[in-house]
């Protein structure tokens, strides 16, 4: 499981920092990209991330923890178009050129540039990039739009169990059975759960689980040592084998 079909590395490993434009769930691709460089390599990253506000910021906490973890390494610049500074809300040319030159005041050349997002977003992006002096074989794009799987693949054990959910300091216990994943039966219920494409796709409704097991129909997000540690994506997730506990 992990990057699974988005980007990859080049081939060559003539690059010495990696520099990541993602806009909304388009940072999925990236992160997963993000955490094999920082695992993997010595090599330097930037990310801008821009989303509509915090509190709906995809892996949000992930990356700060990333951050604190690799602060030598992986600078990140959160763009929030609800914040009263017009010229900081929204990535623009302007911006984008001032960030360059802060980030690499003399490493463009041995840069690569990740960019996923809307496409009006990519374009902008694109056109800001060559303006800067880079050139069009350092740009990798990719069109990331989530869109749900029609098919559900069957769990091993498609019985009704019970999930206990811990999340916000509440609990609450719900029944899940396939095809309802833990998300859909939540929504059912009139629960909040975080979740953002309900395809596997985005990270949005991950949660850890501490008891029990949970199967994923689908996974384009979690990495191997995560899942290892009980992460889960619940809108793919089913319990097997007994009941459940997860944690948000």
């Amino acid at each position: 499981s992990g990057i699974s079909g988005f980007f990859v590395l080049p081939e060559n490993d003539n690059f010495d920092n990696a520099f990541f434009l993602a806009a909304g769930s388009g940072i999925t691709p990236c992160f997963a990209l993000i955490k094999t460089l920082l695992r993997t390599s010595k090599k330097k990253i930037f990310l801008v991330y821009s989303n509509r506000k915090e509190a709906s910021t995809i892996f949000y906490k992930e990356l700060k923890a990333l951050q604190l973890e690799y602060s030598d390494r992986l600078a990140i610049r959160f763009l929030f178009s609800n914040r009263q500074n017009v010229l900081e809300s929204r990535l623009s040319h302007w911006l984008l050129s001032g960030l360059l030159e802060e980030y690499l005041p003399e490493g463009k050349s041995k840069t690569i540039f990740y960019t996923c997002g809307p496409a009006d977003y990519m374009i902008m992006i694109g056109i800001s990039l060559r303006s800067n002096g880079i050139l069009s074989s350092q740009i990798i794009k990719e069109d990331f739009n989530p869109q749900p799987r029609m098919v559900i693949p069957k769990p091993p054990d498609a019985n009704a169990h019970t999930v206990t959910i811990h999340i916000n300091n509440k609990v609450h216990v719900i029944k899940v059975q396939y095809p309802k994943s833990i998300t859909a039966s939540a929504k059912a219920l009139k629960i909040e759960l975080p979740y953002s494409c309900e395809a596997g796709r985005c990270g949005s409704c991950a949660a850890t689980c501490v008891s029990g097991k949970i199967w994923m129909a689908y996974n384009e997000v979690l990495m191997d040592d995560e899942i290892e540690k009980g992460r889960v994506l619940t809108c793919q997730g089913f319990p097997v084998n007994g009941d459940a506990v997860i944690h948000f």
